[in-house]
């Protein structure tokens, strides 16, 4: 072999030395980092493990009640249910459950170590649930994202807080007692439900709701009745009416004779129409004079209607958009024949004079105001002359729907004391043979019932006001 030769095959040799060398050497390496992966995975593991030993040794007590009831372990603090499960010792504690509606129960429960013991109504004596089933849609096919509240009931002036999970079902779990449930539609010109409950254990509770424009609708149990008034209030009347220093401009009450009626349930708007639903129907052209309604409008003061009146326009065209801070105040300025148009719209009609005077005499043959027993001799709420326009400032009160406490039932139906209101004629009862009368006005003494006031189908008037009622099927 040449020299060349001998020193190229010298440094190939060299390089293959090398090149062994270093292969060796990342040989060694990756071993070795192989085995730090192979501890690092075992030691983690090792600590999962011991994670999930510890863990495992952990004790704890969940809770599947409804939503509102507070528990209390032992003597610790009272907590809200829904909660996260509660860490607690091992051993015997003493669980008590109570609820917004007078229920109360408290059991002793032993829980062993490492146990997730969870707690249900059967457990609670007391505290047994029962199912409510919603169906739910509206009557125009607006989309809804519907929710449910629960409230105390019986209790006009209580906001339904607790809030229900409703699944896309419409199904949730009630607790078995006398409670509030309000269904909001989730749309801004939807009205909801309200309904007072007697809810009786293991009890199925099924509902098909049509929410429709306007207010929120309350249901109404019905039953036995007595219209008129009473004895003690017709004394009273008959007093005043006598009074030599009776103001003038009060005039004389007429009383209404008392007769036994049976209403059938029924709904109620909760609150009069007020000026922006109206204009809302307008809007649609439902609310519209068509030419073959009367339309008349009598020399009052119009600048007290809720909704804007311009004086060089016919009244079959006014715009009825709402006054400056009115839209929600009730609508009034309306003929008989637009308020039943608005009715008719949202798939109901004007109230019967004894379901109006039902709901405002909140059932009770014995009351005068919707709020009040005979044995309070406080007058009535009231909201002012001029269907309480007269002071848009608010001074005596809030002029809005259902801004008068005194004003609102104990099942939650508001300002039945507030203005006149339209209903159905009445003359299978012998009542007044017009087009159409208020419904039965309450006086300033203690808030008895007068004879209810004509007036003619076409007129337009800023002292009366309409809601809507609707009978139930089946």
């Amino acid at each position: 072999m040449s020299r060349v030769g001998r020193l190229v095959s010298s440094f190939l040799g060299w390089r293959t030395v090398r090149a062994g060398v270093w292969l060796g050497a990342a040989a060694l390496i990756g071993s070795g980092c192989n085995e730090l992966i192979a501890s690092v995975r075992s030691r983690l593991g090792q600590a999962s493990e011991a994670a999930d030993a510890a863990d495992a040794e952990v004790t704890r007590l969940a809770f599947d009640l409804v939503p509102g009831v507070s528990v209390q372990v032992d003597d610790g603090q009272l907590l809200t249910v829904p909660l996260d499960p509660l860490e607690i010792a091992a051993g015997e504690h003493m669980i008590t459950a109570r609820h917004r509606c007078g229920r109360e129960s408290t059991i002793h429960v032993l829980v062993a170590a490492g146990e997730t013991k969870t707690l249900g109504h059967a457990d609670f004596p007391g505290m047994a649930s029962a199912t409510l089933r919603l169906k739910i849609s509206a009557l125009h096919g607006q989309p809804l994202a519907p929710s449910l509240r629960t409230g105390l009931a019986d209790d006009g002036k209580a906001v339904a807080d607790i809030e229900y999970p409703l699944g896309q079902t419409g199904e949730a779990t009630l607790l078995a007692c006398r409670q509030r449930i309000v269904v909001g539609s989730g749309h801004a010109d939807v009205g909801g439900y309200w309904e007072d409950l007697d809810v009786e254990p293991g009890e199925v509770i099924e509902r098909t709701l049509v929410l429709a424009p306007g207010p929120d609708m309350v249901r109404l149990p019905g039953g036995d009745f007595v219209m008129g008034m009473r004895t003690e209030t017709l004394e009273e009347i008959e007093r005043d009416n006598h009074d030599p220093n009776n103001d003038e401009g009060e005039g004389t009450w007429f009383p209404v004779p008392q007769r036994k009626v049976r209403i059938q349930p029924f709904e109620i708007d909760r609150h009069p129409v007020t000026a922006a639903q109206f204009k809302a129907c307008w809007d649609a052209g439902a609310c519209k004079w068509d030419g073959e309604q009367i339309v008349e409008t009598y020399g009052e003061d119009f600048a007290y209607c809720a909704h804007r009146v311009h004086d060089d326009v016919d009244s079959s065209q006014w715009s009825r958009e709402p006054r400056l801070g009115m839209a929600e105040f009730p609508v009034n300025c309306v003929a008989r024949w637009e308020a039943e148009k608005f009715c008719k719209w949202v798939g109901k009609r004007l109230p019967t004079p004894d379901e109006w005077e039902y709901a405002g005499r909140n059932g009770r043959s014995d009351w005068d105001c919707p709020s009040r027993s005979p044995s309070d001799r406080t007058r009535c709420g009231s909201s002012g002359s001029v269907g309480g326009y007269d002071d848009v400032d608010g001074a005596q009160g809030d002029r809005r729907t259902c801004g008068i406490h005194e004003d609102t039932s104990g099942a939650g139906v508001c300002d039945l004391g507030r203005m006149p209101e339209l209903v159905l004629d009445d003359e299978s009862n012998g009542g007044p043979h017009c087009n159409s009368y208020g419904g039965p006005q309450r006086t300033l003494s203690a808030g008895a019932w007068e004879e209810p006031i004509c007036v003619e189908d076409g007129r337009r008037s800023v002292f009366s006001t309409a809601r809507c009622a609707r009978s139930l099927k089946g």
